[in-house]
């Protein structure tokens, strides 16, 4: 449905032969994972020999949802590069692509830490050339500082599980999970997760990176790459749950300042990339702290938060794309008055916001339904940090909303929604409406 619709604003927008071409080929991709489910579970035939390689549940759905971003990712930036370099942008779009699927795929430890590091490099290739300000180059610093603070520590302890003869996480048993690694092993690996997520304390480089990244770069890295970290999280906590239930309270608390303090900061953001760079914080943190429940309301609702916010950011940050080709700013003190000249736009921004919010029906509501009843089985006195939560990313989401929108008109002329900028948003809202439907599947 989703690659025929892209056929259909191909053709009314008046695409090249060559987009076109592009549109088919991902088409036989999209017809491709359906073979990659049924050899992953097991149903066709000869599936044992795409050995190294597992699918289950979670990876697949991370794959169908990295081939969905990467495709809105590239028609969302193919104006904003020169005519000469966009087969150089959709090569790294197609290399982080590829990476993906493998890394969302694999079950080795040294396959998993090869693909997990080396996905960033594209990243940093596309800040580096494409990117709008001479700080990009500062943001690539923080980017391989924290991708190198967090990757060799992991690396050291992927190096002594194959030393042991534990070369497969995924089928690690829980039971021996105690006597596999220390206490102090799984803080180690978490911390290269966590720098991926990322996690308040380690998050410094994603809004530099997002403020000096191309739309195309901001939708990857904030619908795709922050979810490795939380693909790795979700696989760790599964297997090594049991010893790291001894700072089981002393992490939680630590989760809590990373849910609220977030927000606060959001308050103060004066570039609406920056505001919604500290959001996905927050909203990564309350997931996280679903997962460290360990109970089934967290792990479901953890997964879904991950797969909506997959979605959910990337069409906020092309949202805010929209309003910097029209008015050349993302200052939220030099925007106002959107409403009187884009009232379609609105209605589209605003969607995508309550999306944010996790109000229903969209699916990061039943997300975040789950985690709360996971959180509250825990404590009751809980309820009280979810209310603050809760209040507070509705107040910030509402604010920006009205200073972007509401207010004196910036002396804006009145600017339509093309056929590409339509068809981004449509197929992006098709997909949480499916995501919905697809909740009680899962």
């Amino acid at each position: 449905m989703l690659y025929a619709v892209s056929f259909l604003f191909s053709f009314l927008g008046g695409l090249s032969s060559v987009g076109t071409a592009g549109t088919m080929i991902l088409s036989f991709f999209s017809l491709g994972l359906v073979l990659l489910k049924t050899v992953g579970s097991g149903v066709a035939i000869f599936s044992n020999q795409f050995y190294p390689l597992l699918l289950d549940e979670v990876s697949f759905y991370l794959i169908v949802l990295s081939f969905l971003i990467t495709y809105l990712s590239v028609f969302s930036g193919m104006y904003h590069v020169k005519e000469g370099e966009f087969s150089k942008y959709v090569f790294f779009m197609m290399f982080i692509l590829v990476m993906l699927t493998i890394l969302f795929s694999i079950g080795g430890y040294l396959g998993f830490f090869v693909i997990f590091e080396f996905v960033m490099m594209p990243m940093v290739f596309i800040i580096g050339i494409w990117g709008s300000q001479k700080e990009r180059l500062t943001a690539n610093y923080y980017f391989f500082f924290y991708t190198l603070l967090g990757g060799v520590p992991l690396m050291l302890c992927v190096l002594n599980g194959v030393k042991e003869g534990n070369s497969f996480f995924l089928l690690t048993k829980l039971t021996g999970s105690c006597s596999v690694v220390s206490f102090a092993t799984v803080l180690v690996v978490i911390l290269a997760f966590l720098c991926k997520l990322p996690f308040y304390g380690v998050h410094i480089w994603l809004p530099k990176a997002h403020v000096e990244a191309p739309v195309g770069g901001s939708m990857v890295l904030a619908g795709l790459l922050l979810k490795m970290g939380g693909y790795g999280m979700l696989r760790v906590f599964m297997v090594l749950f049991a010893p790291f239930a001894l700072g089981k309270y002393v992490f939680l608390c630590i989760l809590g300042v990373g849910v609220i303090y977030p927000m606060f900061i959001c308050f103060r953001q004066v570039d609406l990339k920056s505001f919604i760079a500290y959001s996905s914080v927050s909203h990564m943190a309350i997931a996280l702290g679903g997962l460290l429940m360990y109970n089934i309301y967290g792990v479901f609702g953890g997964f879904i938060v991950f797969l909506g916010h997959g979605v959910i950011s990337p069409l906020m940050f092309y949202s805010v794309n929209l309003i910097y080709e029209r008015v050349s700013t993302r200052i939220v003190v030099g925007l106002g008055g959107f409403d009187l000249n884009m009232k379609f736009f609105f209605y589209y921004f605003l969607l995508v916001f309550i999306s944010n919010m996790g109000y229903p029906p969209f699916v990061s509501f039943f997300g975040e339904v789950s985690l709360y009843f996971s959180l509250l089985s825990f404590s009751f006195y809980i309820v009280f940090f979810l209310f603050i939560f809760i209040f507070f990313s509705g107040v910030v989401m509402i604010y920006f909303l009205v200073k972007v929108f509401k207010g004196k008109e910036v002396g804006m002329k009145v600017v339509y929604l093309g056929c590409r900028e339509l068809m981004v948003y449509w197929m992006g809202i098709y997909s949480l409406c499916l995501m919905t439907f697809m909740v009680p599947i899962l």
